[in-house]
């Protein structure tokens, strides 16, 4: 089976990639921060809040993680986290990616792409699905404003229910579908249980370590704000004899650290 794409989580990343304020009040230093885009604050005030006034010179750890039948992946979610495709893209050249790119929106316009039946049935051996939860501490209630899921939502758009929707209706396409998950999954939803906590076990960090250096492409997605910087990409160093290997890892886990040129 051909290996999907790993999780990568940037952990010491959190808020923005760039520069970040910490919210204060008075002396002391609240878990919130302010995206400084612009750099704002000079570099005397960051070395008093504890920040390092040239990014250049920070490091930056990268966590690969392998995509597993099972696993489960739990971080800060204000940290920096993505998943290349292809698995190696951040190694990759312009000119590669380009090619890349191209390749794929070429076999997009292809008619038969979609339509093929023997494609379909290779997609399901590959097929990569994520459960993504987001929990917050015990005295912390979470976002604000944010209703329950329900079975069904709405109706579909463009059906008009004549007369409207009542709470009968509503029910009887909740148990619908609930008898449709029950056929896919079992009467209990048994196929898709996670394993009981006492089978679980934690998984080693490798740290990868060499002394050849080479060149990873980091792409960072949302507007400046997001990114907390103006640029679309950071170019790193790291030890790159046997990285792209990492990235098509089929079970452990690696920890690569990186840093930014300084010559």
């Amino acid at each position: 089976m051909k290996r999907m794409g790993p999780t990568i989580v940037f952990p010491k990343k959190k808020v923005a990639w760039g520069s970040v304020t910490p919210i204060t009040a008075g002396e002391v230093e609240e878990e919130e921060y302010v995206v400084d885009v612009e750099n704002y604050w000079d570099d005397e005030t960051k070395r008093q809040h504890g920040l390092t006034p040239n990014t250049n010179q920070t490091h930056v750890d990268m966590v690969i993680v392998p995509a597993l039948n099972g696993r489960l992946l739990r971080f800060d979610g204000r940290a920096f986290h993505a998943v290349p495709k292809p698995p190696h893209r951040y190694l990759m050249s312009k000119e590669e990616l380009d090619d890349y790119l191209e390749s794929e929106e070429e076999n997009c316009q292809d008619d038969n792409y979609w339509d093929d039946d023997d494609s379909d049935d290779d997609d399901q051996d590959m097929e990569r699905s994520v459960l993504l939860f987001n929990t917050w501490p015990g005295e912390n209630s979470g976002p604000r404003g944010v209703l329950p899921d329900r079975v069904v939502v709405d109706i579909p758009d463009g059906i008009v229910i004549e007369g409207g929707v009542d709470d009968a209706f509503q029910r009887q396409m909740e148990e619908e579908r609930r008898q449709d998950w029950q056929e896919e999954y079992g009467d209990d939803f048994e196929s898709v249980w996670c394993n009981g906590i006492q089978e679980w076990k934690c998984v080693p960090v490798e740290r990868m370590s060499s002394d050849d250096r080479g060149t990873i492409v980091v792409p960072l997605m949302g507007n400046p704000s997001r990114r907390g910087c103006n640029f679309k990409e950071d170019v790193l160093k790291g030890p790159i004899n046997g990285l792209e290997q990492k990235f098509y890892e089929s079970e452990r886990v690696s920890l690569v650290a990186l840093k930014h040129d300084t010559q």
